[in-house]
């Protein structure tokens, strides 16, 4: 019989207007054998830019709570590789989330999502380069006119969105719905504390997160650490396997 180790899945979320395939494409092409990275694309980005756009926090986390637990929920087995895939009670395997800027609001949400279902906790919350909870954003820049929006879009993507009219045509319509989503987002104070390990990650140069950083600390009961990195807001386009060694690190 051959034990087969099982890995914990580390989902992903993108920052806003983002694609999680894009971002985390290189990611999920690494092997490692204890970990599988599974890039969590928002409903209207990336591969699923057929579907609809949410503008709400509710919807968008009903959503993709449903997606996570298809995967995270396997039929019990003995891990062995000649054993029915079926056979055995539903387990939840091990898994972790990952999320940067407006991810890492979004995967506070759907742990308090997950716990609220009655589903385990995620072994590990990673929230990178974004606010804590509490923070109330600028609520008007998606109500901007089209032209005053698309000014301001350049300082909450990387450069490399705006390298043609046609990038941000498609883009565009994707950051507009994540800011309002996160413009209109409101914190519930009375939200237990999450009973799960958070560590932060935040850029150096990053001037609206950075001094925020340790307030994520108050949202859990567990072990709390942060880890910095050289740049500025979008510093996870430049250290993956720095960033990866970081998480593999915690969870173990």
């Amino acid at each position: 019989m051959t034990m087969t180790k099982i890995k914990t899945k580390l989902f992903c979320l993108p920052y806003a207007g983002g694609s999680a395939a894009v971002l985390y494409g290189k990611w999920s092409r690494m092997e490692f054998d204890d970990l599988e990275v599974i890039p969590l694309e928002l409903s209207g980005h990336g591969k699923r830019v057929e579907e609809p756009l949410y503008t709400e926090m509710h919807s968008m986390i009903e959503d993709l709570a449903a997606k996570m637990v298809e995967i995270i929920s396997s039929a019990g087995s003995d891990s062995s590789d000649d054993s029915p895939a079926d056979s055995g009670p539903t387990h939840t395997l091990p898994y972790a989330i990952f999320g940067h800027s407006m991810g890492a609001l979004l995967s506070y949400e759907l742990a308090h999502h997950l716990q609220a279902q009655g589903h385990p906790l995620p072994r590990h919350l990673f929230c990178s380069g974004g606010m804590p909870p509490h923070v109330q954003l600028d609520s008007t820049i998606h109500l901007l006119p089209e032209r005053k929006f698309k000014k301001v879009a350049k300082s909450l993507l990387p450069p490399s969105f705006f390298f043609s009219s046609e990038l941000q045509d498609l883009y565009l319509p994707m950051l507009k719905a994540d800011v309002q989503l996160m413009e209109t987002y409101q914190h519930e104070r009375t939200e237990p504390m999450l009973d799960c390990d958070i560590t932060v990650l935040y850029g150096t140069d990053d001037k609206g997160v950075a001094p925020e950083i340790r307030n994520w600390k108050q949202y859990t009961t567990q072990r709390y650490q942060d880890h910095a990195f050289p740049g500025g807001h979008f510093f996870v386009h430049d250290y993956p396997e720095e960033i990866l060694q970081v998480i593999r690190e915690a969870l173990r």
